[in-house]
């Protein structure tokens, strides 16, 4: 009896410190929190920030996008964003810790990832992010100046944890093909060029005489497509709008170390096509003994060596040597 009397104080005990602990949490909720200070999104123009001991990531914001410094690298707008966002509405939600115990939230300097925010060159936020909280909605938060670690909202890790690589921009071409009006292709000695024609649909004779309307007019129809070559001819219409549909629209795969336009002597084919604002270059370059199912390419909208996909390239090249009138050794097999 003395045991069953001694368990249920201890149950009693337990909720009792369970029920503390709660309410104590509650109260360190939301008002009762030190918020940073509000910081307006648009006044951010540089972040600077390190995932664990590497090196800090510079972002500075100019005429409107991101770049990475000092490189000049053109910045992922999108993910920048989502930096910038994470940064200025940071929003605690609880007091996790007074101990300044750092190892178990992840906020120890070898584990951390620090931030900061600035505006006209003066830093505006600053905090350090740990591990994802057991809700996986919050983060383990430290504050610059305040030694207590704090619930943050959202998944800050996924935001911050950026390499350069991964915040490049990686858009290589970006043009509606529907205005593209002349491509030109090459491969080795093989060249050719095709010109966009729109066919208009000869307009239905009418008797005129015994005409009666009686139904307002049908709009009138869009002009046909056709692609034709330098002698007029047309050509398969579904190979050239297959090879622009990949490649007006397109981004790499990630860019070289070596990043030099110097490669001419290399060149596997190209492709060049127009619309009424420019001219742009696709070059794909033989691959190197490692490069483990990637082609180096470049383009005349970067100044920078790029890497595709081997199957990206080999199904360009396919419908390339379709225009060009190439065959290859299996199809010849």
């Amino acid at each position: 009896m003395k045991f069953k009397k001694e368990y249920l104080i201890l149950i009693i005990a337990i909720a009792a410190l369970a029920l503390y602990l709660t309410l104590r949490s509650q109260g360190q909720h939301d008002g009762n929190l030190p918020q940073p200070t509000a910081v307006e999104k648009l006044d951010i123009d540089r972040i600077a920030f390190s995932v664990k001991d590497k090196p800090a990531i510079i972002l500075v914001k100019k005429d409107e996008h991101w770049q990475i410094e000092p490189q000049g690298y053109p910045a992922d707008d999108v993910k920048v964003k989502n930096m910038v966002n994470a940064s200025a509405d940071l929003k605690l939600t609880a007091l996790a810790s007074e101990s300044e115990n750092y190892v178990r939230y992840d906020l120890t300097k070898d584990k951390q990832i620090s931030v900061k925010a600035f505006a006209d060159g003066k830093i505006v936020r600053e905090f350090f992010i740990g591990k994802a909280a057991p809700t996986f909605q919050h983060t383990f938060v430290l504050l610059a100046g305040d030694a207590n670690v704090y619930h943050a909202r959202g998944q800050l890790g996924r935001t911050f944890e950026q390499s350069i690589e991964n915040l490049r921009d990686k858009t290589i071409f970006d043009v509606d093909k529907t205005r593209i009006s002349e491509v030109v292709l090459k491969k080795g000695d093989a060249a050719l060029k095709l010109v966009k024609k729109e066919i208009l649909p000869e307009p239905e004779k009418k008797d005129e005489a015994n005409e009666v309307q009686t139904e307002p007019e049908t709009p009138p129809v869009a002009p046909e497509i056709q692609w034709h070559n330098a002698d007029g001819q047309a050509v398969e219409n579904s190979a050239v709008d297959s090879l622009l549909g990949d490649i007006a629209r397109m981004d790499c795969d990630a860019f070289l170390e070596k990043e030099t336009q110097d490669r001419q002597d290399d060149t596997a084919w190209s492709i060049t096509f127009k619309d009424d604002e420019g001219q742009y270059t696709l070059t794909i370059h033989a691959p190197a003994d490692d490069a483990a199912g990637k082609f180096p390419a470049t383009a005349s909208s970067s100044p920078y060596t790029f890497e595709l996909n081997k199957t990206r390239v080999e199904r360009w090249e396919k419908e390339l040597n379709k225009l060009l009138g190439i065959q290859t050794v299996e199809e010849e097999k």
